[in-house]
C-alpha cells in the first residue's frame, strides 16, 4: 500500500535527524537540506528540527533561510537603526486670558530658546516658571518667580494638558507621530491662532455660574461657553 502512496519513490526513504552519507532523502513541507543537514522552517524563528546539531549549524540554517526570504516573495527588506531626538514645545501663557503669547518648538530647551520666546511675547510685570534653571537664567522684563510647585504655574500646565488632548501628535506615540520638526512648527502655529481666537471669545463673553449656596465651592465658577475650541479653526 505504501508503495502505492509514494510512486516512484520506493528507493527512497524519509530520515527525521542526521544524513548518512549515500542516503538519498525526500524533503518533504518546509524542510530543508544545508551542510548535510535537514531543518524545519518556522512562522517565529529558525529553529531546526534535528536536535543534535550544533549552534554553528543552526545558525548557518537560520542564515540561509534569512538570505532565502526575500527570494520566495520577490521582495527584499531592509531595516536600519534610527536615532530619535528629543523635541521640546515650550511655551509662555498669559494667565488671565489662558491665551499663548509665546511658544517655540525646538530640539533644545535653553537660554537661547526661552530669551527668544521672552524678547517676542507681550511684556509682563511678573512671571513664573517652574524650577527649571534655563527659565531663572533668562532676562525678563519684570520680576521672575520659580516654583518647585504648581501653586502659581496651573494655567500653563492646563493649557499643556489641552495640547496633549487636542493634538494627536502629541498624546499616542505609538500610532499618530510627527516625523520632521517642521511638521510640529506648522501643526501648532494653526493650532495657537484657534486656541488664541477660542480664549480670547471666552473670556469676553463668560459669564458667573449661578449654583445653590450649598454647593457653590465645588462646582465651576464660570457657565459653559455656548462654543467650542473646533469652531475656531
Amino acid at each position: 500500500m505504501r508503495k502505492s502512496v509514494y510512486a516512484g519513490a520506493e528507493e527512497e526513504r524519509i530520515q527525521r535527524g542526521r544524513k548518512n552519507a549515500g542516503d538519498k532523502v525526500l524533503l518533504r513541507g518546509k524542510q530543508r537540506e544545508v551542510n548535510g543537514e535537514i531543518f524545519q522552517d518556522e512562522q517565529s524563528k529558525c529553529g531546526s528540527v534535528d536536535k543534535g546539531a550544533s549552534r554553528e549549524r543552526e545558525r548557518e540554517a537560520c542564515d540561509a533561510d534569512k538570505s532565502l526570504r526575500g527570494r520566495r516573495n520577490g521582495r527584499n527588506l531592509y531595516t536600519r537603526w534610527v536615532k530619535k531626538n528629543e523635541t521640546y514645545v515650550i511655551t509662555f501663557i498669559e494667565r488671565e486670558t489662558r491665551q499663548i503669547v509665546g511658544h517655540r518648538v525646538s530640539e533644545r530647551k535653553d537660554v537661547e530658546t526661552i530669551q527668544e520666546i521672552a524678547d517676542t511675547a507681550p511684556k509682563a510685570a511678573t512671571y513664573h516658571s517652574d524650577g527649571n534653571p534655563a527659565y531663572a537664567e533668562t532676562l525678563y522684563y519684570g520680576n521672575h518667580f520659580a516654583h518647585y510647585d504648581k501653586s502659581e504655574t496651573y494655567t500653563v500646565e492646563g493649557v499643556n494638558s489641552d495640547l496633549r488632548h487636542y493634538i494627536p501628535g502629541f498624546a499616542r506615540r505609538s500610532k499618530c507621530f510627527y516625523r520632521k520638526i517642521e511638521t510640529v512648527i506648522a501643526v501648532m502655529a494653526v493650532f495657537v491662532r484657534a486656541f488664541n481666537l477660542f480664549a480670547l471669545k471666552k473670556f469676553q463673553t463668560r459669564k458667573i455660574a449661578k449654583h445653590r449656596p450649598a454647593s457653590s465651592s465645588k462646582l465651576h465658577k464660570y457657565a459653559e461657553s455656548p462654543f467650542a475650541l473646533i469652531d475656531f479653526f
